[in-house]
């Protein structure tokens, strides 16, 4: 506009060529952003992102601090971050959303520094609201960001104190990410409060506003050891996760934010009961229900994800489960598919993973099954004779016979309870685009488990 109103360019597009050595400080609201821009000539501003190519938006050595509003907001596609620093900022010091293949190195940032006379807005330090992890946040030094607690804010996310905010980790039903977040030197501080799904995190799942009908990833892998061992997993405590755990302690800094166990985690999500193909969709709106087992088929814990449609803010329905598990889904408000029932499986592609699970399925019709690695949808003979498919069988006759085969292929289509028994067993061949071993396709390597009609 103005000017630049017939100037051919889209500046949002642009890369950011420099944005080094500045400060905020002192501010009402955020120290520095790259968002809210001046979107015409009246002076409205609009969230936009800066949708640079990847490899031009390095931004070094600027600083944020004493600012009401948190320190830095950001809308840069896919930066990186070098040598910030961040200081007695009320609010997270580094948030907002970024893609992956975005990086965080060398900050210095300091929850509480000795000029620490004006009281907080918000007693929960945190460094970094990293959006779902896609900024790998390396080699930073965190200050005084001790253990404070947790709170519900008035949209109904929980979060609490620490270095790293994972209340808006939703889009995943666990979280392995933290692979990539390598050196992080801890001075008087504690990693994060680590936020459960609604379902267990002690707060209403019902407000005034609405429902708080979503989930948050069910377990964290902790690979570099920042709130236990490394390598464990970081889950809820409660039966629906502590069960079976042979080896587990309480995650730091021990008052209420889990456990730390080094027993396997897999995800189960994109639940979409009648829909056919391999497309992996958001999870269907209605309620699901997954019940943990013993050995003896009694249900031990449970998670139940409600209608998304009276949901409060997010729409997200997924489950952590644990690898050797037996679980059983049911699907409240519909009658069971007869027809398709698809789910996507995270982090079991080792041949060692396996877990059994009953699925909703109407008992009167028949019923086929496969397992892919990846998004398998070419020709189906191909596809086994790859390795990358497995065809179930619905052969079993009982649970036991579905427990038995260590292959994984034998189904068992329990038809008085409108129910079929599988066992998922990984070792498919690698189905992964671009498999470097660190984005997030290679790290989670999902397989999609799908019930059809015959």
């Amino acid at each position: 506009f103005g000017l630049s109103r017939n100037v051919q360019m889209n500046p949002n597009a642009l890369g950011v060529t420099q944005f080094d050595d500045n400060v905020g400080h002192s501010c009402r609201r955020r120290g520095i952003q790259t968002a809210m821009v001046v979107a015409n000539e009246a002076g409205a501003t609009a969230g936009e992102y800066y949708q640079h190519d990847l490899g031009d938006a390095a931004l070094r050595r600027n600083v944020v601090w004493k600012n009401r509003g948190g320190g830095y907001l950001n809308r840069v596609r896919r930066p990186e971050y070098i040598a910030w620093t961040a200081a007695d900022n009320s609010g997270p010091d580094f948030f907002g959303a970024v893609r992956e293949e975005s990086t965080l190195r060398s900050a210095l940032v300091v929850g509480a520094s000795l000029n620490d006379a004006t009281p907080f807005a918000d007693p929960h330090r945190r460094a970094f609201a990293s959006y779902h992890f896609f900024l790998d946040l390396i080699d930073i030094t965190a200050v005084n960001y001790p253990y404070t607690g947790h709170t519900m804010s008035a949209n109904g996310s929980v979060y609490g104190g620490g270095v790293l905010a994972t209340d808006d980790l939703y889009l995943n039903p666990i979280s392995l990410q933290l692979q990539r977040a390598t050196g992080w030197r801890l001075i008087n501080s504690f990693a994060g409060f680590r936020t459960p799904s609604a379902w267990f995190d002690a707060y209403p799942v019902s407000l005034p506003g609405g429902d708080r009908h979503w989930a948050t990833s069910g377990a964290l892998w902790d690979p570099h050891g920042y709130w236990g061992s490394a390598g464990n997993y970081l889950v809820p405590d409660d039966p629906f996760y502590r069960h079976g755990l042979s080896s587990f302690q309480m995650a730091a800094p021990g008052q209420g934010n889990g456990l730390s166990t080094p027993h396997r985690f897999f995800g189960l999500g994109h639940i979409t009961p009648g829909e056919n193909g391999s497309i992996w969709s958001q999870s269907c709106a209605e309620a699901v229900r997954l019940d943990r087992l013993d050995a003896s088929g009694a249900v031990v814990g449970s998670h139940l994800v409600g209608d998304a449609s009276t949901t409060l803010l997010f729409r997200f329905k997924h489950f952590g489960i644990q690898r050797g598990g037996r679980y059983r889904m049911s699907l409240p408000t519909l009658n069971p598919p007869n027809d398709f029932f698809n789910l996507t499986v995270d982090n079991a592609w080792r041949a060692d993973d396996w877990f059994v699970i009953g699925l909703p399925w109407a008992g009167n019709w028949p019923v086929a099954g496969r397992l892919d690695s990846g998004l398998a949808g070419g020709n189906l003979a191909a596809s086994v004779q790859q390795g990358i498919t497995r065809l179930l069988n619905s052969s079993g006759t009982s649970l036991a016979d579905v427990i038995a085969d260590p292959s994984g292929e034998t189904m068992w289509q329990d038809s008085a309870n409108d129910l079929v028994w599988v066992k998922h067993v990984g070792g498919l061949t690698l189905n992964v685009p671009n498999y470097d071993g660190s984005n997030d396709a290679s790290l989670f390597r999902t397989y999609q488990l799908r019930l059809y009609r015959p």
